[in-house]
């Protein structure tokens, strides 16, 4: 009885874990449901995931940027830009955000270099 009952939790435990989503994924899934509030709520979340992916950080700022908050969308296309220098798609998403800003001579700037 000892060994079922270990190789169900054990089950129990991979079934969890091969099926779970990353908070990047949930994410998503409140993107497209168009729930921009609960998808911020995950943010913080898959920052532990993964700072380091560029694309995951346009993503986070792109949601920002959707919401109107464009502070918020700035601080993660800046940080985008640091980890993957000089991408064209980045630095559109940049200049257009200092646009927003009011900031338009370095919109005019950085949309020059994309």
């Amino acid at each position: 009885m000892k060994r079922a009952t270990k190789i169900l939790l054990l089950l129990a435990v991979f079934y969890s874990v091969a099926f779970s989503q990353s908070a990047t994924d949930k994410i998503r899934t409140f993107i497209n449901e168009k729930d921009y509030e609960s998808a911020v709520k995950l943010i913080p979340e898959a920052e532990k995931e993964n700072l380091e992916d560029a694309k995951n950080l346009v993503f986070f700022g792109d949601i920002y940027f959707e919401m109107d908050r464009f502070s918020d969308a700035l601080k993660y296309y800046e940080l985008a830009n640091k980890a993957d220098r000089r991408q064209p798609y980045i630095l559109r998403k940049l200049g257009r955000t200092y646009a927003q800003l009011g900031n338009i001579e370095l919109s005019l700037e950085t949309l020059n270099d994309a």
